[in-house]
């Protein structure tokens, strides 16, 4: 449970703020590559029942951004985190 945890204040302390579906969250970004049209593709992870999942909404660093492809990190069986695939959207109004 100790690495639940750290995860969770690791969100916190360094966490961009952002929402998913209207809902704000701190979520960690990276981004991954360009697509062929221009846009990018990044990916994040934010706290267990943050509400990623694939068609979620979210909007950063003035970016609007689609989910893709999640999952839920777990070890033993608990949650420890939630990660996602996004895709930039183009010419999108920003979410939230």
């Amino acid at each position: 449970m100790g690495s639940k945890y750290t995860i969770l204040r690791a969100l916190e302390k360094y966490g961009d703020l952002s929402q998913i579906d209207g809902k704000p969250q701190r979520v960690i970004f990276r981004a991954l590559r360009k697509n062929q049209d221009g846009g990018e593709e990044y990916w994040c992870a934010a706290a267990p029942g943050a509400g990623l999942r694939a068609g979620s909404r979210m909007n950063y660093d003035g970016k609007s951004l689609v989910v893709i492809r999640a999952d839920c990190q777990k070890i033993s069986g608990a949650p420890l985190y939630e990660w996602a695939i996004l895709r930039q959207e183009q010419g999108g109004a920003l979410c939230g």
